[in-house]
C-alpha cells in the first residue's frame, strides 16, 4: 500500500526545476497506524542515465503530533483564561457590592484585587496630602504584616484586629480583619480574601454603654 501511495504522490505532482515539498501520509507496517512524511522531490540529470527524480522521505509524525498537542493546550489555555476573566468579573461585582473594604492577595501576599472602600485605605489618591500618603503607607504595612502571618499559618481562616488610619480624616480606624484562604483543586494556595470591618461604631457604643 505504501508503494501505491508513494507512486500516486509522485505521479500527481508536476515536477518542476528545483525541489518540491509536500506531505505524504503512509501506513506503519507494524501496527497499521498513520505515519506522516514530508516528501521532497527534485529532478536530477545524469549524463549516463538521463533525467530522473530523487525523492527524500522525512518522518514528521512526531512533529505533527507535538504541533497538535501544542495547539490543543493553547486552546485549553485560552478557554481557561476566558473562564478566569469571567470569574474575576463576577468576583469584582461581588466585592464591589459590599460596603466593607475587601482585599484579595495572591499566594505571595501581593494585592491582586480590592474594592473601592479598600482603595481609600491602601491606595494613594491623586492630590493626596503628605499626611494622607503616610496614613496609606502605614495601613499597607499593618495589613501586610497581618497577611504574612496568615500565609505562614496552617489555618484556613483567621480573624484579628488591625489598627488602621482613615487617610482623609487622620483618625484611628480599628478594624476586624476576617481572612480566608482559597485553594486550588490540588490543595495549593491561590489567594487570600480579607474583609475589614470598621469597629469604630461598635467601640463607641460599647464605651457609651459602660459609662
Amino acid at each position: 500500500m505504501n508503494n501505491m501511495l508513494l507512486s500516486s504522490a509522485l505521479s500527481s505532482q508536476v515536477i518542476e526545476t528545483g525541489a518540491v515539498r509536500r506531505e505524504l501520509l503512509l501506513v506503519n507496517p507494524v501496527d497499521g497506524s498513520d505515519l506522516l512524511f514530508e516528501l521532497l522531490s527534485t529532478v536530477t540529470a545524469d549524463p549516463r542515465h538521463g533525467t530522473g527524480v530523487v525523492s527524500i522521505l522525512r518522518n514528521v509524525s512526531d512533529l505533527r503530533r507535538a504541533s497538535e498537542e501544542i495547539e490543543e493546550n493553547y486552546r485549553r489555555l485560552r478557554i481557561a483564561e476566558t473562564q478566569a476573566r469571567a470569574e474575576s468579573d463576577r468576583l469584582n461585582l461581588i466585592i464591589d457590592s459590599v460596603a466593607d473594604p475587601i482585599v484579595v492577595t495572591d499566594a505571595s501576599g501581593a494585592t491582586s484585587l480590592m474594592n473601592e472602600p479598600a482603595e481609600r485605605l491602601f491606595t494613594i489618591q491623586s492630590r493626596s496630602s503628605s499626611a494622607e500618603q503616610r496614613a496609606v503607607q502605614a495601613n499597607d504595612a499593618h495589613f501586610s504584616s497581618f497577611i504574612a502571618g496568615m500565609l505562614v499559618s496552617a489555618d484556613q481562616r483567621r480573624i484579628g484586629e488591625i489598627g488602621l488610619i482613615d487617610p482623609p480624616s487622620g483618625e484611628a480606624m480599628p478594624v476586624e480583619a476576617i481572612a480566608g484562604k482559597i485553594l486550588s483543586d490540588h490543595g495549593e494556595l491561590t489567594a487570600v480574601v480579607t474583609i475589614l470591618h470598621d469597629r469604630r461604631e461598635a467601640l463607641e457604643k460599647g464605651s457609651c454603654t459602660s459609662s
